[in-house]
């Protein structure tokens, strides 16, 4: 009895390391990239400008109620290193969302009317994107939040 025991135990020991040994193998799914349909996110981008001063972007996304998009507000001028003070270039609202392969992306009209621009995630590292924008914004690694 006890040789039976003893068998039965090694059994399971030897049933249950394998199992264990490929469900930690198994690689986990990564999560989904920040941010997703519904999500309110905030994204800040600056680069150097002429002396003294850099180029800064805020945009503000909303998700839009029963759609996968966003309704955006774009800001974008020059801040001066000295002070801070801001010279604004550009207001705008427009609309952004995912295409079919994930990549983020969106257009704006200047508020007033004007030409049409647009921006996009190059790269996605978590809450610092590769942004590229169309002037007068800045592109490059921007800092994105949900704004709370």
């Amino acid at each position: 009895m006890r040789t039976c025991a003893l068998a039965f135990a090694a059994l399971a020991v030897a049933v249950a390391v394998p199992a264990e040994a490929a469900r930690r193998a198994k690689p986990q799914s990564e999560p989904a990239p920040f941010p997703q349909a519904g999500d309110r996110w905030h994204l800040s981008v600056r680069s150097p400008a002429e002396a003294g001063r850099e180029r800064f972007a805020r945009v503000y996304a909303d998700p839009v109620e029963g759609t996968e998009r966003w309704a955006m507000k774009v800001t974008c001028g020059t801040a001066s290193k000295a002070n801070g003070r801001e010279r604004i270039e550009l207001q705008a609202t427009g609309e952004g969302g995912r295409d079919r392969s994930g990549n983020l992306g969106w257009t704006w009209t200047p508020v007033g009317g004007g030409e049409t621009g647009g921006a996009a995630f190059l790269f996605e590292r978590g809450l610092e994107p590769e942004v590229h924008m169309a002037p007068p914004c800045p592109s490059g690694r921007g800092d994105l939040s949900s704004g709370d």
